[in-house]
């Protein structure tokens, strides 16, 4: 039997039988729980909000409580989009790039999805796969990560949906057979999700040092390395919450078309990879200092700082 993961099974059950508000409190008490006993946690987000007060973020005061809480009820949201119980979690789409990627994907032309771990990733693959984000049909969806250190949340997500394991491609074994499964993909009108905000350990030489929050960190280039031999257009995405903490969550979703060229020379290669990197960064910079709290990366990310 595969191991499954008990967090994901105690989420489940909250989804499946607890109403919002009982299930509001609850998750308040779980997220409390964690609070306490994830000291290397709250150093993290202590050190990320400094730097968010630093670079004049939307933010006043650093509260660590306030980000593990929203952490919790992301994960909720998660299970819930994935297991389809209970209504939609409503999100709207700003006035940005989201034309032109459904547009595009509408054409039968697919496209390169950079995430993060602003908000919830999950979500936006949720809705991209159950028709959310077209209005008009279901998606493919391939989301590009490392397996092997989610092996028992993947079991347990695999249980709630059939199509995520089918669709998850590790990114620690990127061979030409996956290169040419990616493009069939691509070119059926598919999309190919990426987080840009985390090094996979197999990759970890493949990164450019940039500026995050007016402090230089490494971000990695996979994800327009693996666009450029795709020839797919790349976009930037994240989705958060409207308000940290909400009863009912509502989310707000945000597309940015990155404006690199993608065609160019291979010994300019390096050079544009490193600009798509630096684009998504300052996408991604924009957002944490609007929605500070929402920032789920508990680690020091700045720890790679060369």
């Amino acid at each position: 039997m595969k191991k499954t993961s008990v967090q994901v099974t105690l989420l489940l059950f909250l989804v499946r039988h607890v109403p919002p508000f009982l299930r509001f409190c609850m998750i308040c008490i779980i997220g409390t729980c964690y609070y306490l006993g994830s000291f290397k946690a709250r150093k993290a987000i202590r050190q990320f909000q400094k730097q968010v007060i630093a670079s004049g973020g939307n933010i006043k005061q650093v509260s660590t409580f306030k980000t593990i809480l929203s952490f919790s009820f992301a994960l909720v949201e998660k299970v819930q989009g994935w297991s389809h119980e209970g209504k939609q979690i409503p999100v709207t789409f700003s006035d940005d790039d989201i034309s032109l990627l459904t547009q595009s994907i509408s054409n039968g032309k697919g496209a390169v999805l950079v995430g993060n771990h602003l908000g919830n990733m999950d979500l936006m693959r949720c809705i991209a796969l159950y028709g959310g984000m077209t209005q008009e049909k279901p998606l493919t969806v391939t989301a590009i990560r490392d397996l092997g250190a989610t092996t028992s949340f993947d079991n347990s997500v695999n249980a709630l949906d059939s199509n995520m394991l089918l669709y998850a491609i590790d990114a620690g074994n990127i061979t030409p057979a996956t290169i040419e499964l990616l493009q069939e993909r691509i070119d059926s009108g598919g999309i190919v999700v990426v987080t840009g905000d985390r090094i996979p350990s197999s990759q970890s030489e493949r990164t450019v040092c940039i500026p995050f929050l007016g402090k230089d960190t490494q971000f990695p280039i996979g994800a327009y390395a693996i666009a450029s031999m795709l020839g797919a257009d790349v976009y930037f995405m994240t989705a958060v919450r409207k308000q940290t903490l909400m009863v009912n969550a509502e989310y707000n979703m945000y597309v940015s078309k990155c404006p690199v060229n993608m065609t160019c020379k291979r010994s300019e290669r390096n050079a544009m990879w490193a600009l798509c990197a630096r684009e998504y960064a300052s996408f991604l910079e924009k957002y944490a200092k609007l929605y500070p709290f929402q920032w789920y990366n508990f680690f020091n990310f700045w720890r790679n700082e060369k």
